[in-house]
């Protein structure tokens, strides 16, 4: 089952695609509302606002496209909801910290992890099965956007105002961070494990980062805003959703042969 997630916005509006396992090709939306929308992409309508109760800031699917995972929060309680996307409604909901705001799940599905905190950032292990709290893993301040390696063994997080952090998730420890611009926003990894890519939005710009060495490889430059940030299943492609004030998306050549990559074009 093909999966493909996008933050698109700096509103915090969070869309995560799937193919059709529950007989359409829907879109979880999250946009800092405690209702989130499940848009049918082929109707054009919204057939579903489930609601999470409190502001929603980000969404993670299910590699089969069964369930989405919205985190939700405020400053003194934060919740992980389990939507069914076949019935679209609520089915789960488990207690995360307050603030929380990124969420990614383990390829097998059994865990998610959640960003949270200020001057202490937190990446909380969630055991999906029984809702309780396997480990509370120590990371860089203000952690936000959060993606996994293809084999659930690395997290990487958005933290800060200029830091991607590398999280060792089989040693439960954060290895190291590294600056990639101002004001970072969100971030991807390829299908085969061996690039990163963050985008940077008041740089305006896409960092490309070698996930082997966990070093910063090159910048690209793309004019416009960027929000979110996704790579097609095939891994040739990257797609930046637009940014504050924008409706230009942009495609970039993974220029994996070159190890150079190339924007290819932009679209509003």
């Amino acid at each position: 089952m093909r999966r493909f997630a996008l933050f698109t916005t700096l509103t915090v509006f969070a869309c995560a695609l799937f193919a059709p396992t529950a007989s359409a090709r829907l879109a979880v939306i999250a946009n800092g509302k405690t209702k989130v929308k499940v848009v049918d992409l082929g109707r054009k309508k919204v057939v579903a606002r489930p609601d999470v109760g409190l502001p929603a800031r980000g969404v993670a699917l299910t590699l089969d496209g069964l369930r989405a995972y919205v985190v939700a929060s405020g400053a003194t309680a934060g919740q992980l909801t389990a939507i069914d996307l076949v019935t679209r409604t609520v089915v789960a909901r488990f207690t995360v910290p307050p603030g929380a705001r990124g969420v990614a799940l383990a390829p097998d599905g059994s865990r998610a992890y959640v960003t949270s905190g200020g001057r202490r950032g937190t990446v909380t292990v969630i055991d999906l099965a029984t809702g309780g709290t396997v480990a509370q893993i120590a990371t860089s301040k203000r952690p936000a956007a959060i993606a996994l390696s293809p084999d659930g063994s690395r997290a990487y997080v958005v933290s800060g105002t200029r830091k991607l952090a590398l999280v060792d998730l089989a040693g439960m420890r954060t290895v190291k961070a590294i600056t990639v611009g101002t004001n970072p926003f969100s971030v991807a990894v390829d299908t085969s494990g061996a690039r990163v890519y963050a985008t940077v939005s008041r740089n305006r710009r896409v960092a490309v980062i070698d996930a082997v060495g966990f070093k910063l490889l090159s910048t690209i430059r793309v004019r416009h805003p960027v929000g979110g940030v996704a790579v097609s299943p095939n891994g040739q492609r990257v797609v930046v959703g637009p940014g504050q004030r924008s409706r230009k998306a942009i495609v970039i050549s993974s220029g994996r042969a070159s190890n150079a990559p190339q924007m290819v074009t932009s679209y509003s």
